[in-house]
């Protein structure tokens, strides 16, 4: 708990509680980097202060949409769009949820100021 409150396994997106051994982790004592499968994992832990760093990936994908088309985003993003709405989300209240989301989309975090880091991340 402690490492994990440290923020020393945060991710893009959120925070691992087992980088090196979770469900997505290669296994070969590097971490895992794949953190589209962050929304799939049990690993995954999400908190209150974690909802800027989530929210400015979420403006990010959406507006993917127009980069990659439409079908092909719905491929990719959609299932993350939509875990995030219906399960995180209702984790934390209202307030906190649209604090973050306006953060976000005025000022987005370093990491996903800019669609580089998804050509990286999906090539």
């Amino acid at each position: 708990a402690k490492v994990v409150l440290s923020g020393k396994n945060n991710t893009g997106v959120s925070r691992c509680s087992s980088p090196y051994n979770g469900q997505y982790a290669k296994g070969d004592g590097t971490p895992c980097t794949r953190f589209l499968d962050c929304f799939r994992c049990p690993n995954q832990i999400v908190l209150e202060s974690d909802l800027y760093r989530l929210y400015s990936f979420y403006w990010l994908i959406l507006k993917e949409r127009n980069a990659i088309g439409r079908k092909h985003w719905k491929k990719i993003y959609s299932w993350v769009i939509r875990e995030i709405d219906t399960s995180i989300a209702k984790r934390f209240s209202v307030e906190a949820v649209e604090k973050a989301k306006q953060a976000a989309m005025t000022n987005p975090h370093s990491m996903w100021k800019q669609r580089l880091i998804l050509e990286v991340t999906d090539g």
